[in-house]
């Protein structure tokens, strides 16, 4: 790569409105250092070093000559030990990148799967590929101009020319005349008698989705959202599930190659146990399993197999969603909570799901709780609190609260009911007029006024005209006289007794004053 011209001072660009153009490419470069004897990779660009990101020392026209001798490394720096490490699986390579893992569907039995690049082992000079764990390959045969499928009892590294055939080259059972840089873009494929008939594709592995969701037969433990793993185990890709039933619960889906299965297993992915689940295909990820493909556990350890299982990729949550029908009951009357009506999506995630907020009132959120695998509707002021509170619920573990169908409960608080019973304690001073208060005790105890007034005289001397810490006023209506009263009476005294714990008439006198007819 050559550096951009720099431009005049003072001269104005077309694009760049008068500012200077850098004067290194700001890309990854390979080059060679002539004095150093030694090929370079800069990614940073091409810094004019003899050191760079990676080298190798070597003196040959051509880096992609020693992408097939396994005697000579690259080198890279390894800030940790601070000193350069080879990198034996680093290469550069002729021709454009070829996909790391490639997909067959078809073809006899152990022919379909999942193959892995083999770096730093081309087989005449184009990439090859090896399914992993047995010795099924796919090369390029520059005698036939071909690209190869078949099992390769003793590798590709033995194929020797014996009387003008190779030797280990009968197991090749699919081939394709396209002439390309890599398996993944011949568009026709033809098979041998073992495969006739069936139609043959070779597929690059895209990346894996980041988020799958397990939906089976019936509710189970294992049904729910999982979340990519950080990185693959043993060259797949692997699921972890998000919302726990039990603290020991670790549902992982995962693949195993000696068995060549996919797996759903509760302790994860490096259990020695069985899983209660598998589906016995290789695949690239486990949501190219077909339905019906995956079985179970039933009873007598038998294993049968689950017609509607199946693990999708998620989708993205929708931007609104509407709430409606949550009824609350109340004296008697039904009427609509206040948190129905539309809910739109915040920009941010919590707890790896979608926040929603209702449009018309900020306060009202809907969010979601792992632990208790519940969508739940807060109304709390401040920022989203991650527990089980809440005036609505939805108990399912999916992405998005319009999966959760009719599982929605709403938290109604009891109505407590009156008692028609007038607890009260002592009156307070001037607010209560002895003539009043005579017929009320009159009335309630079975006395005449006349036999009320020396319990007048007592309460009235009680009283003492002091300072009134409550209040009872009349109401009319209905049979006798009614009374509203609120106040605290604790610790006073009537007629020389205690009123705090003690009882009038058979009545109890403790605790706050309420209403009461």
């Amino acid at each position: 790569t050559q550096p951009k011209k720099q431009k005049a001072e003072g001269e104005e660009g077309e694009e760049d409105g008068g500012e200077q153009e850098e004067d290194k490419l700001a890309t990854p470069t390979v080059r060679y250092a002539v004095n150093s004897r030694r090929w370079i990779v800069d990614v940073a660009g091409h810094t004019g070093g003899t050191m760079g990101t990676l080298f190798i020392e070597c003196n040959v026209p051509d880096p992609t000559e020693l992408a097939s001798v396994p005697e000579v490394n690259w080198q890279m720096y390894d800030a940790a030990s601070e000193k350069w490490q080879p990198q034996p699986l680093f290469a550069c390579y002729p021709g454009e990148m070829p996909p790391k893992q490639i997909f067959f569907v078809g073809g006899p039995i152990g022919f379909s799967g999942v193959y892995t690049f083999r770096f730093r082992k081309l087989h005449d000079l184009r990439c090859s590929y090896q399914k992993d764990g047995t010795d099924w390959y796919v090369w390029w045969d520059a005698l036939k101009v071909q690209w190869s499928v078949g099992r390769m009892k003793y590798g590709l590294e033995v194929i020797e020319k014996k009387k003008g055939k190779k030797k280990n080259e009968g197991g090749s059972v699919a081939v394709s005349a396209q002439d390309v840089p890599n398996p993944s873009l011949c568009q026709q494929w033809s098979s041998g008698a073992s495969a006739r008939g069936a139609l043959l594709r070779c597929l690059e592995v895209p990346k894996p989705p980041k988020i799958v969701m397990v939906r089976w037969d019936t509710d189970t433990l294992f049904t729910g959202i999982y979340f990519i793993g950080p990185e693959f185990f043993k060259g797949r890709c692997y699921y972890e599930k998000q919302s726990k039933s039990l603290k020991e619960d670790n549902w992982t889906v995962y693949y195993s190659q000696p068995t060549a299965k996919w797996y759903i297993h509760r302790y994860g992915r490096e259990s020695i146990r069985r899983g209660a689940v598998c589906a016995q295909v290789d695949v690239p990820d486990p949501t190219y399993v077909p339905a019906g493909e995956w079985m179970e556990r039933s009873s007598g350890n038998k294993w049968r197999h689950a017609s509607n299982a199946l693990i999708c990729a998620v989708g993205e949550a929708p931007a609104s969603i509407f709430l409606r029908g949550a009824t609350a009951t109340a004296d008697e009357e039904t009427q609509p909570c206040p948190y129905n009506g539309v809910y739109v999506k915040r920009e941010e995630m919590f707890c790896g799901r979608s926040l929603y907020v209702k449009q018309t009132g900020g306060r009202w959120l809907l969010r979601y709780y792992p632990r208790g695998s519940m969508w739940i509707v807060d109304n709390r002021i401040g920022e989203p609190q991650e527990d089980s509170k809440g005036q609505s619920a939805a108990f399912c573990d999916c992405w998005d609260p319009c999966s959760a169908g009719n599982t929605w409960k709403v938290f109604n608080e009891p109505v407590v009911k009156k008692k028609k019973e007038l607890k009260f304690a002592k009156p307070s001073g001037p607010a209560l007029s002895g003539a009043l208060l005579r017929q009320f005790q009159g009335n309630k105890r079975g006395k005449t006024p006349k036999e009320s007034e020396d319990d007048d005289a007592d309460l009235n001397s009680a009283s003492g005209g002091g300072s009134s810490v409550g209040s009872m006023a009349p109401s009319q209506g209905g049979a006798g006289v009614r009374f509203s009263v609120a106040g605290s009476a604790a610790g006073r005294s009537v007629s020389g007794k205690s009123m705090s714990g003690q009882s009038m008439s058979g009545r109890s006198m403790a605790g706050r004053l309420v209403a009461g007819s």
